[in-house]
């Protein structure tokens, strides 16, 4: 008896596919509204939309990650860009 017939069946292959990730997705985006109400709270006020971004990007890494083709840096690199433009466009535009 190998070891995959002596483990059984997986327990998860009931599950529909793509099941995982929408649970993840669902739980990010619970946890980013958690964290949204936290950092609006404890950051004082210039700092609170940098803060914010910030914890929301980190919150949301676990959704990047179901793409793993991606390499893990891209989504850091992708978010340096995003905050960076959000940071110009916050004193272009205010």
């Amino acid at each position: 008896m190998t070891s995959t017939e002596s483990t059984g069946p997986d327990p998860g292959a009931w599950r529909p596919r793509g099941w995982r990730r929408l649970h993840v997705v669902i739980l990010c985006f619970a946890l980013a509204s958690v964290v949204a109400l936290i950092v609006q709270r404890v950051v004082p006020a210039p700092a609170t939309d940098v803060a914010l971004m910030c914890a929301v990007w980190i919150t949301f890494y676990p959704v990047a990650r179901l793409k793993r083709t991606e390499p893990w840096w891209a989504h850091w690199a992708r978010g340096v860009v995003i905050l960076i433009a959000f940071l110009w466009a916050q004193r272009y535009f205010t």
